[in-house]
């Protein structure tokens, strides 16, 4: 006796012997069954799947205390040599851009990142924006005063820029720990945070 295929049709719909006296009775063998349903998971909650929120940050009053003087060294130390530029004008700036074929007006910058740039960081208003333009130009600097000095040792063994490269990574430094709370930026965000410390502060 030939068999006869099934017939492939709605996942679940049965073709019984008695609707079809052709087929043998087989008993359940002659119902095409469903696929199994896989299983998934547990559903997501609305909870998890929720935004977190925002991490908070603690410090303690050493940690604030550090954050300030960091600021206060780098800052006033770069300050300084921002007020002589005030008093002296830019004109040997100018002259070194000119040598690397830059617009001598580009000097006029400097003002930002030793005047406006230090004074935030000691006052701790947008902290970590201003230590990075004291960052900036630190290596603007480097770039153009000191290019040769930078492999070579000082007269004392020690590196021939090492105070330009403590005020780089000082400023580096500023920019990643932020102000603290021992600063105007992190005093009107205590309330917001407890450590004081904000995404530009």
């Amino acid at each position: 006796m030939s068999s006869l295929p099934l017939r492939r049709g709605v996942p679940g719909r049965c073709r019984s012997s008695a609707s079809n006296p052709a087929l043998p009775r087989l008993g359940n063998t002659g119902c095409q069954q469903s696929p199994p349903s896989i299983l998934k998971g547990p559903p997501v909650s609305n909870s998890t799947a929720s935004r977190q929120p925002a991490r908070v940050v603690s410090t303690t009053t050493a940690d604030d205390a550090g954050r300030l003087v960091l600021r206060l060294a780098i800052g006033l130390l770069i300050l300084l040599h921002g007020v002589a530029k005030l008093r002296t004008g830019v004109d040997s700036i100018a002259g070194m851009l000119a040598q690397q074929g830059l617009p001598g007006s580009f000097a006029y910058l400097v003002y930002i990142g030793e005047v406006a740039a230090p004074l935030l960081v000691i006052i701790g208003v947008w902290t970590r924006p201003a230590a990075l333009v004291i960052a900036l130009n630190m290596v603007v600097a480097l770039l153009l005063a000191h290019s040769a000095e930078v492999f070579k040792l000082g007269d004392q063994g020690g590196w021939a820029i090492e105070l330009q490269a403590l005020y780089l990574f000082g400023a580096v430094a500023i920019a990643l720990l932020g102000a603290g709370r021992l600063s105007a930026g992190g005093t009107a965000s205590i309330g917001r945070n407890p450590g004081g410390i904000g995404r530009w502060n």
